[in-house]
C-alpha cells in the first residue's frame, strides 16, 4: 500500500490527534464537572458519553481479539462507510470502486460526499474477480469496498479474491462483515496484521439484534484507526446506545442461541421456497436473509403486500431481476410467509 500520508487527505491529517480531543472534552473522575455545559440533573444521562469510547473498545477488543487502538466504534455501519470517504477521499477528484448489486449505502454516501464511485457487476454465482475491480481502479482511487456476505445476494466473496486485492492494490480495501456473524467462515479481520490496508466494518444490528441503537464499528491498523478517531463526532453514540452494546456483549449465550435459531429457520424456509411452484432458484445465503427468483417477483411482491407481508423487492439490481430478498424473522412470522406463499 501508499504511504498514509499520500492516501489520507491533508485537512485530516492536520486534524488535532484523538488523544488530544478525548483530553479536551473529557472531565470524569472530576469531584466538580463545570466544564461541558452539562446539566447537574438526572444522572447518569445529564452527562455526555465517553469521547475514548474505553469500555466500547475494550469490550470489543475481548469479541475480536484485537487490541483497543485497533478499534472505532461508529453509529452503525452507515457512519463507518461515510468516515471512509471523509478520511481518505478529497470531494470532486477521488474516487472509489465496487461491485453491484450491493448494499446501496456505499454509492449513497459516496455521492453525498462528492466521491465518484465506480463499479462492475458481479460474476456468476455473485463472485467476485480481483484483476476486474482492479483494472477500473487509477490514481485517484483511494478505496475499495465490498460486503461479505454480501447484501442482498447472501454470498460470502472469495478469500483468494480477496487476498489478491489485497496483495495488489496500493489503496484501502474496506470489508464489510456486517452479516459474518451468521457465516461458519474466519473472519477477514484475522489478516490484519499481514496487510495494512485493510479495513473491516461490522454491525451489532444483525446477529446482536441491536439495529435500534445504532453501533458499528471499524478494525485496523492503530495509525487508520487514529484517522477515524479524529473524523468522527467525539460523542457519536449515546449513553444509552453504550449501555445496550455492552448489555449484548455480556448475552453471549443468548446471541448464540438466536443464531443458531435463525440458521435453522432459514434452512426450513429456502427448502420451502424450493417447493414452490413458481420460485425458478433460491440462492445459497450465508447471512440472515436469502435471495430467490420468481417466475413473476413482483406479483408475487404485490400479494405479500396485500397479506401486511413485508419482503424486500430487489427486481431493479443487476444480475437479481424478478428476485426478492427474504429476511429470516421468527417462527410465526415465517410461517405466516410459507402459507401466504402456498396460497398464491
Amino acid at each position: 500500500m501508499k504511504d498514509l500520508k499520500l492516501l489520507i487527505r491533508p485537512n485530516i491529517q492536520a486534524l488535532p490527534p484523538f488523544a488530544e480531543t478525548v483530553k479536551a472534552f473529557s472531565s470524569s473522575g472530576k469531584q466538580a464537572r463545570l466544564d461541558a455545559n452539562e446539566s447537574p440533573h438526572n444522572a447518569p444521562h445529564n452527562r455526555y458519553p465517553d469521547p475514548a469510547q474505553t469500555a466500547m473498545r475494550d469490550a470489543v477488543a475481548k469479541l475480536t481479539g484485537l487490541r483497543p487502538e485497533c478499534i472505532c466504534m461508529t453509529a452503525g455501519t452507515e457512519e463507518a462507510i461515510d468516515l471512509v470517504y471523509r478520511v481518505f477521499c478529497t470531494p470532486g477528484k477521488d474516487n472509489v470502486v465496487s461491485v453491484v448489486p450491493t448494499r446501496s449505502i456505499y454509492k449513497a454516501r459516496a455521492d453525498i460526499n462528492d466521491v465518484e464511485f465506480r463499479s462492475i457487476r458481479l460474476e456468476e454465482k455473485f463472485s467476485i474477480k480481483a484483476e476486474k475491480l482492479l483494472s477500473i481502479c487509477n490514481q485517484h482511487t483511494k478505496a475499495i469496498l465490498l460486503c461479505s456476505p454480501n447484501n442482498p445476494t447472501g454470498n460470502l466473496l472469495q478469500e483468494e479474491e480477496l487476498e489478491h486485492l489485497l496483495d495488489n492494490f496500493d489503496g484501502m480495501v474496506v470489508v464489510d462483515e456486517s452479516y459474518a456473524d451468521f457465516s461458519n467462515s474466519t473472519s477477514i479481520r484475522s489478516q490484519l496484521p499481514r496487510h495494512h490496508n485493510l479495513i473491516v466494518l461490522n454491525s451489532f444490528s444483525h446477529a446482536q439484534a441491536c439495529a435500534g441503537s445504532r453501533i458499528g464499528f471499524v478494525l485496523a491498523i492503530p495509525p487508520v484507526t487514529e484517522y477515524f478517531h479524529r473524523t468522527r463526532t467525539p460523542h457519536n453514540i449515546s449513553y444509552e446506545a453504550q449501555v445496550q452494546m455492552l448489555d449484548i456483549i455480556g448475552r453471549h449465550f443468548d446471541v448464540d442461541k438466536w443464531v443458531k435459531h435463525m440458521r435453522e429457520e432459514k434452512t426450513r424456509v429456502m427448502a420451502a421456497f424450493r417447493h414452490l411452484a413458481y420460485c425458478e432458484e433460491v440462492f445459497p445465503s450465508e447471512s440472515n436473509f436469502f435471495l430467490a427468483r420468481f417466475k413473476d417477483a413482483q406479483a408475487v411482491y404485490r400479494y405479500l403486500q396485500s397479506k401486511n407481508i413485508a419482503v424486500a423487492d430487489c427486481s431493479t439490481l443487476p444480475l437479481c431481476e424478478n428476485c426478492l430478498r427474504i429476511t429470516i424473522g421468527l417462527p410465526n412470522e415465517n410461517s405466516l410467509l410459507l402459507g401466504a406463499l402456498r396460497q398464491f
